[in-house]
């Protein structure tokens, strides 16, 4: 509803004396009937559409506040858009298009540890327990704490060993390529160190020079670390030669 239009006596008040103080006195207690009905639409006004008739406020006063904490509380902050402020910033903003909230969300409504998958509950972006996966942090460094990733789903590294993959489930890939030798076996060292030799495969693929075919590599004194690798002729005789490897295994049980 409309609030209600200012009240104005029709008369002035009467004045003890004057000439038509009958006059004027029956004219201004003829008004109290008006005024009744004023303050009886005045009342229904501040019980219904009282909020559309505040100010705009700010985050520092909002305008709809309280006594003991003025600057925190219900600010208008543009067309169609209400604001909450505690200590004099805003802290959520709403709007037709969207729910803005500007500080972290906790308690039951969002996940609370790395193993908790209660339905309908918020992931949260960032370090610490249960953050979410996106673009930003799936590549990054991988960790773990009793089997339980703790951080990046993917990190890829290199040395002069050659290059390497972790993933969040604990598979370990290494690749790269080491030289055989005529003389003797040589050590191929992994990139990065296995967590359990007897669970690592490693392939193992001759690039001999041309014209040289039907070569077998060799592998031999597996541990988590190196194993010993040569590359033979159909005769069981070693040559000379690039081999690539890639060896798969875990980098955690």
């Amino acid at each position: 509803m409309p609030r209600p239009a200012t009240f104005v006596f029709p008369n002035p008040p009467p004045v003890l004396g004057d000439p038509d103080f009958a006059a004027d006195a029956q004219g201004y207690l003829g008004a109290f009937p008006d005024l009744l009905t004023y303050v009886e639409a005045m009342a229904d006004f501040l019980q219904t559409d009282f909020a559309t008739e505040l100010a705009n406020g700010s985050a520092a006063l909002p305008s709809m506040a309280f006594a003991s904490d003025l600057n925190t509380g219900f600010y208008r902050v543009a067309a169609d858009q209400i604001g909450a402020s505690t200590g004099g910033v805003r802290r959520w903003l709403l709007s037709n298009t969207a729910f803005q909230v500007d500080v972290p969300i906790t308690g039951t409504a969002v996940v609370s540890s790395d193993t908790d998958v209660t339905a309908e509950r918020l992931l949260k972006t960032g370090a610490g327990p249960a953050q979410a996966y996106r673009r930003g942090n799936i590549l990054g460094t991988v960790s773990q704490s009793a089997g339980i990733p703790t951080g990046s789903i993917i990190q890829r590294g290199s040395n002069a060993n050659g290059n390497f993959v972790q993933f969040a489930d604990g598979t370990l890939i290494c690749y790269g390529t080491v030289t055989a030798s005529s003389a003797d076996e040589v050590t191929l060292t992994f990139p990065f160190a296995f967590i359990n030799a007897s669970e690592t495969s490693v392939q193992l693929t001759p690039q001999p020079p041309p014209g040289l075919l039907s070569l077998a590599p060799r592998i031999i004194s597996k541990t988590t670390t190196d194993c010993l690798v040569s590359v033979v002729r159909p005769n069981d005789t070693r040559i000379s030669s690039a081999v690539a490897f890639i060896a798969t295994g875990r980098w955690f049980t």
